[in-house]
C-alpha cells in the first residue's frame, strides 16, 4: 500500500464512503493521514454549577428537577428541563431532540458536557451530551 492510493484500498471503504471522503478533500492515503479535526474537546473534572463564571464547555453532575417540557416554535422544538446540583440549579434547553423527553425525568441522576452561560444571576446551559458515570 502506498501514501498515494486511492482511499478506496482500505478494508470497509466502499463507493458511498469513499464519495463521503473525496466530498471532505480526502483522496488517498496520505490525505486521510494529514487531516486532523477541526477541534478537540477533551472531558474535564465535573465542576459545580454554582462555579460557572462565563461562557463555555463544563461537565457537571447532579439531577433534574420536575420534568421536562416541550416547546415548539416555526416547526422545531426545543426541550427544557432544570438541572441542579448541590451549589444550584439551571435551566437546560435541548434543541430539535423531542424523543430526548423520554429519558428525561424527575429525579433522574446524571453527568453532562453542556454549553453553559451565564445572565446575571441565573445559569442556562444547552446542548447537553449525557453520559452514564461509566462513559464519563
Amino acid at each position: 500500500m502506498l501514501l498515494t492510493d486511492d482511499i478506496k484500498v482500505l478494508k470497509g471503504i466502499a463507493d458511498k464512503t469513499a464519495e463521503a471522503f473525496y466530498s471532505a478533500g480526502l483522496f488517498n492515503l496520505n490525505d486521510l493521514l494529514h487531516y486532523f479535526p477541526r477541534r478537540y474537546e477533551a472531558l474535564d473534572e465535573i465542576r459545580p454549577i454554582a462555579g460557572i463564571n462565563g461562557d463555555g464547555y463544563v461537565t457537571l453532575s447532579g439531577r433534574v428537577n420536575g420534568n421536562p417540557t416541550i416547546i415548539y416554535r416555526n416547526g422545531k422544538s426545543m426541550l427544557q428541563f432544570f438541572f441542579s446540583d448541590a451549589s444550584g440549579s439551571g435551566r437546560v434547553s435541548v434543541f430539535n431532540m423531542p424523543w430526548l423527553k423520554k429519558s428525561i425525568f424527575n429525579g433522574r441522576e446524571m453527568i453532562m458536557r453542556v454549553f453553559a452561560k451565564r445572565k446575571g444571576m441565573q445559569i442556562f446551559l444547552s446542548q447537553p451530551h449525557i453520559m452514564s458515570r461509566e462513559e464519563y
